[in-house]
């Protein structure tokens, strides 16, 4: 391999590291994610820089903390000079988007430093619009508009972020995984520009589990991995508990729980088979051994842990994620990396392969082959959201600062965490150890976010989780509501805004709105 490899950064979205065959899952089969996985180096511990889309795949453009002072502020407003496909620019690559970047705020469309995208944003440009004449298409969009196959990509009588398993019934050929993976195929046999980063960004298995119709019957739901519960846990915490009941995920029985598993592993499955096909285009079109392939998730999902859905959480489910690196000539295949890594370090390493690595400013990361060789030793990383996360090689330290809530696992024998061990005397000294690393890496790179004035972690009162909302444009049911009553709480009545428009929004839109780039 040159000293300027072809780069290709492949994630998808809502993938907890446990959903795939190399990780050691005896259902799922992801045989394309496996040969990477067996082809390059498997990261066993890699942990996202925030269980939440924006604030992580900021940090996955930058290498810095979401609560880095003056460089990301509310929803990732990013400073294009200064982004990983910025920097690989300036060092000689084509750099290429593909699939979903979930750039913010949603009402601007920026490149953010790349050359060229090609996006499939969910529908977000339609579904947060506040009027007709804000509507805009993305490419995805406009592909389903010019194939008769707009309204098609969003399930009906159901939010967004539903997580209530259905069938989705666009073709396996027009949908958004297979045009995800057709776009990058697309991409390498037109034999691009020497050196590239391309970011292939697929948006499964991303909620809602609408499996695709084509795999409707991959996956038996009764032969699902059954949710790590322990009973009365959600007690220990009123956040938890009123979290569950707000989202009404207690309304879920064990059956549909299996059938929202199943249909979740199915989209992996089908995003798997985009990876092979990538990977065939890439020994086809001899680029093969000229170019590092990285696999990664943006965060995971709690499928049903602990009685809870979606992320934002610190729970393992939520904040890891899967990372394999295979890279032909400089890292042999085959190895597998216990210590704690995280999107920092894809970041730094992005940027050490293509030569395009600076002074890091206070950035958090490493060039993960100094971790694997050894150079650099690894203890913990840190994740952030509603809470502050520290991932131990053996232990889990959580702090939510409302209401000031601790939780302390030890890892090695409670991989599930289902014993919270904070006010264990026993472990009080472990737990003030943890506390401390957390507290100092947040002064170090996070600008003191999360701190008191003392530089401890900072407790506020606490507060219960905010009621759910809903778009008045689309009238789209908000979350996770089953069924979806947040319509029906203010007399109006369940369906979509576009549905009452023959499910076709693309007459009323003038023609600027049908492209982003407008």
């Amino acid at each position: 391999m040159t000293n300027r490899p072809n780069l290709i950064f492949i994630t998808t979205d809502q993938q907890r590291w446990d959903a795939t065959g190399i990780y050691g899952n005896p259902v799922i089969r992801t045989p394309h994610m496996d040969r990477l996985g067996r082809e390059g180096v498997v990261f066993d511990r890699c942990y996202c820089a925030s269980p939440y889309c924006v604030a992580t795949r900021a940090s996955l453009m930058t290498g810095h903390s979401h609560h880095h002072e003056g460089h990301i502020r509310g929803h990732a407003i990013l400073n294009p000079d200064n982004t990983v496909p910025a920097r690989l620019g300036r060092a000689g690559y084509f750099t290429q988007a593909i699939g979903k970047m979930h750039f913010a705020p949603v009402t601007e469309f920026r490149k953010n430093g790349f050359d060229s995208l090609l996006l499939s944003e969910e529908m977000r440009w339609v579904r947060f619009a506040s009027s007709a004449g804000d509507v805009r298409l993305d490419d995805y969009d406009r592909y389903l508009v010019r194939h008769g196959l707009w309204g098609w990509e969003k399930p009906p009588e159901i939010g967004y972020n539903e997580i209530k398993p259905l069938i989705n019934h666009i073709p396996k050929e027009h949908h958004v995984t297979r045009w995800c993976g057709d776009r990058t195929v697309e991409f390498l046999n037109s034999k691009p520009r020497q050196p590239f980063y391309l970011w292939c960004s697929f948006i499964k298995p991303h909620v809602p589990y609408d499996c695709p119709v084509h795999l409707k019957d991959w996956y038996d739901p009764a032969r699902m991995p059954a949710p790590w519960v322990r009973k009365g846990e959600l007690d220990e915490y009123p956040y938890y508990g009123e979290y569950q009941r707000l989202r009404e995920f207690h309304l879920y029985s064990e059956a549909v729980v299996g059938l929202a598993r199943a249909c979740y592993y199915a989209n992996i499955s089908f995003i798997d088979e985009q990876v092979g096909r990538i990977l065939d285009a890439l020994e086809q079109t001899a680029q093969d051994s000229q170019t590092v392939v990285i696999f990664s998730s943006d965060h995971g999902d709690m499928m049903g842990d602990h009685g809870l859905w979606f992320k934002t959480l610190g729970y393992e489910g939520s904040v890891r994620i899967p990372l394999m690196i295979r890279a032909p000539g400089l890292l042999s295949g085959g190895q597998r990396v216990a210590a704690p890594v995280s999107h920092f370090d894809v970041a730094e390493t992005l940027l050490a392969l293509g030569g395009a690595s600076e002074e890091s400013l206070g950035r958090p990361g490493a060039d993960l082959r100094n971790i694997l060789n050894g150079r650099i030793k690894r203890d913990f990383v840190v994740s952030a959201e509603i809470g502050f996360y520290l991932c131990h090689r053996d232990w889990k330290y959580n702090f939510y600062p409302n209401g000031g809530y601790e939780e302390l696992f030890d890892l090695r024998e409670d991989p599930h965490e289902l014993a919270n061990l904070a006010k264990s005397s026993s472990r009080a000294s472990t737990r003030r150890g943890l506390r401390l690393q957390l507290a100092t890496w947040l002064k170090q790179h996070a600008t003191g976010s999360g701190l008191d004035a003392g530089g401890d972690l900072e407790a506020r009162p606490y507060q219960p989780p905010a009621p759910l909302g809903h778009n008045p444009f689309s009238r789209m049911p908000w979350e996770s509501r089953v069924p979806p009553s947040a319509l029906r709480e203010r007399g109006q009545k369940p369906g979509w805004w576009w549905e009452q428009n023959g499910a076709d929004l693309s007459s009323l839109l003038p023609p600027k709105a049908r492209n982003p780039q407008a």
